[in-house]
């Protein structure tokens, strides 16, 4: 059975291309108001055991527009305080549901969801990977780059689940990566080193100016909070004059939410190579291209 509990979840590069393709044609479907009903009589299951805007706006709103529906519960509204086990909680909603989502900080909820639910299982975010935002990033640079996979990418700031979906999408496809961390972050290169020794084409640097040298694509993440010291987040934060040494066309990207003047400048945010607000909203066509994928829908 297919899940996407991590990005290497995505067998090969050809399956990531589908996914593209599908979530490309799902949204110019939607411009010209023919949504096909591929997911009709289909239910989606979402736990959250952390806050959602985008992943639980965009997976309620996009199976709802192929013909679905989703039922989105709290991890507090589940009956894991009165003794109730984490497996046999999988194992009751994998009856009510096609396919199950869960945000959980720890990343083995989501692998215990898997392995006893019986259905597909989406993570939406835990500790270590949020596959459905990096693929929804590498979407929003096939839009404007055909050669996406050739580009090179470069990440800023602390090693957050994003980023290590990050490492993972380099250790899949091939793509390289530049990962500029905060120098005292021993924990995030050891990581790194992992999928670096599975044959990733990551570099890694303690110099943002020198990783953003010839970048074509910039993200960053909110910063954990008191994480670092001013020093240190001044040297990281994102600016016009840190990205002189990009390319003259290069995207950035930010998953959003940000916090203006800390990650990133205002100029960055609001300039003419920020694609954070399309990259926002492609979260709903690559989320219906997603659980397409998983169900085995015979694509309209």
């Amino acid at each position: 059975m297919q899940h996407l509990r991590t990005i290497s979840d995505i067998p090969d590069p050809n399956v990531l291309r589908m996914i593209m393709a599908r979530a490309s044609l799902l949204k110019r479907l939607r411009r010209q108001g023919h949504v096909p009903k591929t997911l009709e009589g289909r239910v989606l299951a979402m736990v959250f055991g952390q806050p959602s805007t985008r992943t639980r706006l965009s997976f309620e709103s996009g199976i709802s527009m192929l013909g679905g529906s989703a039922v989105t519960m709290q991890t507090r509204d589940l009956q894991l305080k009165y003794g109730e086990t984490l497996r046999d909680t999988a194992r009751v909603m994998g009856r009510y549901a096609d396919v199950l989502l869960l945000r959980a900080k720890d990343h083995e909820h989501v692998e215990t969801f898997a392995q006893y639910a019986g259905i597909p299982v989406i993570n939406g975010m835990t500790a270590i990977d949020h596959p459905c935002q990096v693929l929804t990033d590498l979407f929003t640079v096939f839009e404007r780059r055909e050669n996406a996979f050739d580009l090179q990418w470069t990440w800023i700031g602390p090693m957050t689940s994003t980023a290590m979906g990050y490492a993972g999408l380099s250790a899949m496809a091939n793509i390289n990566m530049n990962f500029a961390l905060p120098q005292e972050d021993e924990n995030a290169k050891s990581k790194l080193e992992r999928f670096i020794a599975q044959g990733a084409p990551i570099k890694m640097f303690t110099d943002a100016t020198a990783a953003v040298e010839d970048a074509d694509i910039v993200i960053t993440d909110q910063w954990p909070q008191d994480s670092y010291d001013e020093e240190v987040r001044s040297a990281f934060r994102v600016s016009s004059s840190l990205l002189q040494g990009a390319h003259d066309d290069y995207l950035f990207l930010h998953k959003l939410p940000a916090s203006r003047g800390e990650e990133v400048t205002e100029e960055v945010l609001e300039g003419r190579h920020s694609v954070v607000y399309e990259q926002a909203g492609n979260r709903l066509c690559v989320q219906q291209a997603i659980i397409e994928w998983l169900l085995d829908v015979r694509l309209a």
